[in-house]
């Protein structure tokens, strides 16, 4: 949520001005490897980037745009503070990927996927959520978090957290499937193996401008640290991985991602 001072700023910056017509569109499911990506990536290409911009709206102008009260153009200028920058990286934006591409017909875009199992870990880290606790501190999480664990903006939710949290990683990449002609897939792994080699893929896929090493700045730890697991059946119980493991593994396969038995 905005300060009151930048409120204000937020304010004015939002009535003057333009937007960025032309800009690189990052997508992906929260904690998959989009915020280590979009930073390296605009400093490697010496770009600005916008940022987690749901999180720092008003509930009023989220809602109005999940429920589709207000047209995504509407939105963008309304907001044209967060989208003058040359690279816009909002997870949520990933469910609301046919209206954003519609919008951005010659924006260029990439797609970042992470193991489900390794996905939803890290996105319980950073909640301090205990996959095998009942009680989760549903009430202390900022709204969009709890919108997440709810399965609010995913077509069917699930019965609990651990099933919506399962349903938001297939519909981003059935999302993905549907638009990958315009998307460039970017495996967190890849990325996390060789990170500056990554990120120069990146940019020859999409034609972006090399225009500094990132190389020293690869080790940054941009998001806390989460827990290294080396079993989820035992970090997340027998019963939570089974439904990770049926919900998610059918289309995890195409990303060569596996399950054990």
């Amino acid at each position: 949520m905005l300060t009151i001072r930048s409120q204000i700023l937020h304010f004015i910056r939002n009535r003057t001005g333009g937007i960025e017509r032309d800009p690189v569109l990052v997508f992906g499911n929260q904690k998959s490897g989009t915020t280590a990506i979009t930073a390296l990536l605009a400093l490697m290409t010496e770009n600005q980037y916008s940022s987690d911009i749901f999180f720092r709206l008003k509930k009023d102008n989220m809602t109005a745009i999940w429920r589709k009260e207000l047209k995504w153009k509407d939105f963008v200028y309304a907001h044209r503070a967060f989208f003058r920058s040359k690279i816009i990286k909002e997870p949520s934006f990933t469910l609301l990927m046919p209206e954003v591409l519609e919008f951005y017909p010659t924006a260029k875009a990439l797609f970042i996927v992470r193991h489900p199992l390794e996905n939803i870990r890290s996105i319980l880290n950073r909640l301090k959520i205990q996959p095998k606790s009942k009680d989760w501190g549903y009430g202390a999480m900022p709204r969009e978090w709890q919108n997440i664990l709810t399965g609010l903006h995913v077509p069917n939710s699930g019965e609990n957290y651990m099933e919506n949290l399962s349903l938001r990683w297939l519909r981003c990449v059935e999302l993905y499937e549907r638009s990958k002609n315009r998307l460039q897939l970017v495996k967190y792994e890849a990325f996390n193996s060789d990170k500056a080699s990554e990120l120069k893929s990146i940019c020859a896929a999409l034609g972006l401008e090399v225009r500094k090493a990132v190389e020293p700045h690869c080790d940054t730890q941009f998001q806390p640290k989460g827990q290294e697991v080396k079993d989820f059946k035992e970090f997340l119980g027998a019963d939570n991985y089974s439904i990770v493991r049926k919900i998610c593994s059918p289309a995890a396969k195409q990303f060569g991602y596996e399950f054990e038995s």
